[in-house]
């Protein structure tokens, strides 16, 4: 039984072997590099506006649902991380085209910001709906006027984010 045993073994060690010599020998590419939060840091120290304007989506995005469930405290963490992030388009000096976003940002968005707010803390329903679409409008015409207007926000209709609960 050993000797057998043995066999399969020597068997499977010159199977693998052989297998080795018949890879491909064409050079495998490079993988490109992985990009890493240094380099997101690195896009946004140097221009970049988009990795902001995806945030102020997604924080709208799960401000609304929050809202909508009347979880008031998570409607009030969004809000901040809003008000956060635009505060950093503020302070970035970013341009698009010629034109500085942080103005615009103080102009439109951080006053629509305030009233949803003040709806939050009202923890009053109607005023949030009201208050979020003065919101949406405030997003979009800042994108009609750096020509982007291509770019439109709209009322979320539904949850994207099925792993998150915004029940209170």
């Amino acid at each position: 039984m050993p000797d057998r045993f043995t066999f399969i073994i020597a068997l499977l060690a010159l199977l693998v072997a052989g297998l080795a010599l018949f890879r491909p020998s064409a050079p495998v590419p490079d993988a490109p590099p992985d990009r890493t939060a240094a380099d997101h840091d690195e896009a946004e120290e140097h221009g970049e506006l988009a990795p902001h304007m995806a945030s102020l989506q997604r924080f709208a995005e799960k401000l609304h649902l929050a809202g909508e469930a009347g979880n008031w405290a998570l409607a009030g963490f969004y809000e901040h991380e809003i008000e956060e992030t635009a505060e950093a388009v503020i302070e970035g000096g970013f341009e698009e085209d010629g034109q500085e976003i942080g103005p615009l940002v103080e102009q439109w968005l951080l006053p629509a910001v305030e009233r949803v707010g003040e709806a939050i803390e009202a923890a009053d329903g109607a005023a949030f709906g009201t208050a979020y679409g003065d919101l949406v409008t405030a997003c979009n015409a800042c994108h009609a006027v750096t020509d982007h207007g291509f770019i439109q926000i709209v009322v979320p209709d539904g949850n994207p984010y099925p792993s998150q609960d915004f029940a209170p």
